[in-house]
């Protein structure tokens, strides 16, 4: 039972982290596209 609680907690963090990693992520990109023309 701990051990299923600690994988949904890994899993809602991971995402959590994801999802604020992604809009960094996606302005990276657009400032190396913008580079680049």
């Amino acid at each position: 039972m701990k051990l299923l609680a600690w994988g949904l907690l890994t899993a809602i963090a991971a995402l959590g982290f994801w999802a604020y990693l992604q809009p960094l992520f996606v302005v990276k990109l657009g400032n190396m596209l913008s580079a680049c023309f």
